[in-house]
């Protein structure tokens, strides 16, 4: 069935839309005009671009690689360029002058805000001569990058520039205001794109004291030095360097501050979730800073946990010494571990009654006998009953003078009772054993006899 009814003819309504579509695009164009139009195709030479007229615009392909050679504009994009010429049917564009066509349109590169492309050739008083295609034109210092380095990073590089000056002496040229632009441009689009908790790969531009900034694709994120690495007190010179290539986390978007702040240490794994971290459990850890409260071990990479002063008793700890510690607390939430020294295991203690020859430090002293420390962090009781002090005498200004604090003694350890270790002079512990199992016997005999037999038990008993 015909649906085209009779009066309307195909050809003169095919010929009255393209006269109209015609009529709506642009004929003419000059060198230098600004255009904005959709990419169409893309070959390996070449971009194909829908500006409006009666063909397409052509971008030659390499003017939109970046430094690894890869294209990131897509069939259906938008893009901005402008016109080099427009000769036997075919519309020349470009995204930055250079060559021939930067000698055609040099003052409408000026006046129309065109990108062009030039060498470093040298430095110069005040900033770097800039060969244009042969148009020689000057950068200050000032203008070469947003954060400018060292000479040796330009000299003999071609960069695209804005020029921002024209009269008698020359051309002044800005690297600074062309990047800025391009910025401004990129920030426009990751704002579309970019979201919080993201994980986004960027280059590192920069590094200073608080942190370092990612180039994340012209524009720059901060990782503060905080969100560097799960260790703490890293020197940032030494963990990274300018150049490196990072995966970094969003961690937060401030479009109107123009500050976009980023996590390295986000993305790599989270020391915190180890299965070696849990109450209990020992460690061979090394001092990573003293305070006046305590000291900081580090357990695992990234994981430090307190000493408290108070489990000191006489010793000193220095950063870079092991310790042996056990974890008394754990906080994954707060990232807090508080630690006590290890005092060893039962089977660990039993050897320790068999050793003779033991040297301890005196870390405390009571009415009732003397603390001391043994070599592998754990500490015993010497207690009176196992020194000679005089009957008359006050026994404890006997252990400090005798016994003052830091000093160092040989002793045996002789009993092991509940985690503790008892303490002896050396030759004192068969002595010791011998009074114990005599006043277990007295206390057995009281049951049945009077304690008129208590001076028979103690006969030949050298006490």
């Amino acid at each position: 069935m015909n649906e085209i009814p009779d009066f309307i003819s195909v050809d003169e309504d095919f010929a009255s839309l393209f006269e109209a579509k015609s009529g709506s695009m642009k004929i003419d164009f000059k060198s230098g005009d600004a255009v904005k139009g959709k990419i169409t195709l893309i070959d390996k030479s070449s971009l194909f671009v829908d500006i409006g007229a009666r063909c397409e615009g052509i971008i030659p392909i390499g003017e939109l690689l970046d430094n690894k050679g890869v294209l990131e504009f897509e069939v259906g994009d938008e893009i901005d360029a402008w016109v080099i010429s427009d000769r036997n049917g075919e519309i020349s564009l470009t995204v930055k002058l250079s060559g021939d066509a930067l000698n055609e349109t040099f003052e409408a590169a000026f006046t129309e805000k065109i990108p062009v492309e030039g060498k470093v050739i040298e430095e110069r008083k005040g900033g770097y001569t800039v060969n244009l295609s042969g148009n020689m034109a000057f950068c200050p210092y000032s203008q070469m990058d947003s954060r400018p380095g060292d000479a040796s990073l330009y000299l003999g590089q071609t960069f695209s520039f804005l020029i921002t000056k024209i009269d008698d002496r020359g051309a002044v040229v800005s690297r600074r205001d062309y990047l800025n632009t391009l910025a401004e441009k990129q920030r426009e689009k990751l704002q579309e794109e970019l979201v919080e908790g993201d994980e986004i790969t960027g280059v590192i531009r920069h590094i200073e004291r608080f942190g370092f900034f990612v180039d994340i694709g012209g524009v720059d994120g901060l990782v503060p030095a905080s969100e560097v690495s799960w260790k703490r007190n890293v020197d940032l010179n030494e963990f990274v360097s300018v150049g490196d290539e990072v995966s970094c986390k969003i961690l937060a978007l401030d479009w109107e501050k123009g500050r976009i702040t980023l996590s390295l240490r986000a993305c790599l794994q989270d020391p915190w979730d180890s299965d070696e971290l849990f109450n209990g459990a020992t460690f061979e850890a090394k001092v990573s800073s003293v305070q006046e409260f305590g000291a900081f071990l580090e357990l695992i990479e990234g994981v430090d946990g307190l000493l408290h002063i108070s489990q000191f008793k006489g010793i000193q700890p220095e950063v870079g010494e092991s310790l042996k510690v056990k974890i008394d607390s754990l906080d994954l939430d707060q990232h807090r571990v508080s630690l006590s020294l290890f005092k060893g295991d039962v089977s660990e203690l039993v050897e320790e009654v068999e050793a003779k020859d033991l040297t301890g430090t005196v870390e405390n002293i009571k009415p009732y006998g003397v603390f001391m420390g043994l070599s592998d962090g754990r500490s015993g009781l010497l207690h009176v009953s196992q020194l000679d002090i005089p009957k008359s005498g006050d026994s404890t200004k006997f252990l400090e003078i005798n016994y003052a604090k830091g000093t160092e003694h040989k002793i045996e350890a002789f009993k092991v009772e509940g985690g503790k270790i008892s303490l002896c002079l050396p030759g004192k512990a068969v002595a010791s054993e011998n009074t114990a199992k005599m006043l277990n016997e007295l206390h057995k005999k009281n049951k049945s006899e009077s304690f008129g037999s208590l001076g028979g038990l103690f006969d030949g008993l050298d006490l």
